[in-house]
């Protein structure tokens, strides 16, 4: 994020806008959805990936305590994401967010029991919380 943002503010012209869309690392549930309702299997940790969450804050306040960028506005959203199966959703954390979440092996088995257990249309919800901020680039 650092380097991206050293870059974006060399190429922006002033007057230009910069906007910094990223997750954050907020720990959110595994919810098994099915006909009758909704239950949780339990918190996986996204903590590994709070080191980028804080460096890339401190690197965003740094270039706006300079006066090189405007926050003009920030929004926080939520993007769900849904599977069919849980072996879906378990290769998903294993290739792509191996060092970004951890899943105990208790939160697999009980997605796996709840999900066994729900009857009719049953599905994997994994809400992932996001912002959206908008800078104005200060300057030449």
């Amino acid at each position: 994020m650092v380097h991206a943002l050293k870059e974006a503010l060399r190429v922006l012209r002033a007057g230009g806008t910069l906007i910094d869309l990223r997750p954050i690392s907020v720990d959110v549930p595994i919810f098994i959805l099915t006909s009758s309702g909704w239950e949780s299997a339990g918190l996986p940790s996204q903590s590994p990936d709070r080191v980028h969450d804080l460096v890339a804050n401190r690197a965003i306040r740094d270039v706006v305590r300079e006066g090189l960028l405007d926050k003009l506005k920030q929004v926080y959203f939520v993007t769900n994401y849904y599977w069919n199966e849980i072996k879906e959703l378990q290769s998903d954390v294993d290739e792509c967010w191996k060092e970004d979440v951890i899943v105990t092996k208790e939160i697999w088995q009980k997605a796996r029991r709840l999900f066994k257990r729900g009857s009719g249309l049953r599905r994997i919800l994994l809400p992932l919380r996001r912002k959206i901020t908008v800078y104005r680039k200060i300057g030449s």
